[in-house]
């Protein structure tokens, strides 16, 4: 995947699905996870609640989606005269989960594929409870 994602900075809202769950095969997808990249600069991203390197959207307005914006430094991927674009994690959520395990959910999906990115900058994630703490009603 982080290969992929190598190769697709500057496609602009490319989608790669990339993890989904049902109880089988014939039924929908509970809970999709994708990664793709964003143009945005992580300073702009609004409305979000933000830690160090990762900006969180847990209550967009389609209430399914919950969304986490990666600012991992890839110079090397950036055409001249554009901006970088963030790292993006989307779920899908048709389980109604709490925004705890959303959380939980993307930092873990953005781990597997950060640590395979050759970011130049030192991502940090910060922990379910900084992010969720920020406003009690999130819980």
């Amino acid at each position: 995947m982080a290969e992929v994602l190598s190769r697709g900075m500057g496609g602009r809202f490319s989608y790669n699905s990339t993890c989904g769950f049902g109880r089988s095969a014939s039924d929908d997808v509970a809970v999709n996870i994708w990664l793709d990249w964003w143009p945005e600069t992580f300073e702009n991203v609004r409305g979000k609640i933000q830690g160090a390197s990762a900006a969180y959207d847990l209550t967009s307005g389609e209430p399914r989606l919950a969304r986490m914006f990666v600012d991992c430094q890839r110079p090397d991927l950036v055409e001249p005269g554009k901006e970088m674009d963030l790292l993006r994690v989307v779920i899908d959520d048709r389980l109604q989960l709490s925004s705890s395990s959303r959380v939980r959910l993307l930092n873990a999906a953005a781990s597997q594929v950060i640590e395979f990115m050759d970011c130049k900058n030192k991502v940090t994630l910060p922990a379910v409870d900084a992010v969720v703490q920020v406003d009690r009603r999130l819980k």
